[in-house]
């Protein structure tokens, strides 16, 4: 049940950054790479999402 909450909270997250990167005027990885930038630390959640966005542009490792 954990890993279920934590998976649905993670997608939320990820829509969360998308909106984040749209209202900036900025793609997904461009809000990722402004956030790294800005040297603010990732949320264990923030984190999850970076990392499925990654992956998702990498067919090796893409679950598609």
């Amino acid at each position: 049940m954990a890993q279920a909450e934590i998976r649905s909270r993670a997608d939320e997250l990820e829509v969360a950054f998308e909106r984040r990167a749209r209202a900036n005027g900025r793609t997904f990885a461009q809000e990722v790479e402004e956030l790294l930038k800005s040297n603010a630390p990732f949320s264990p959640e923030e984190r999850v999402a970076v990392s499925r966005y990654f992956r998702s542009q990498h067919r090796k490792f893409s679950r598609r």
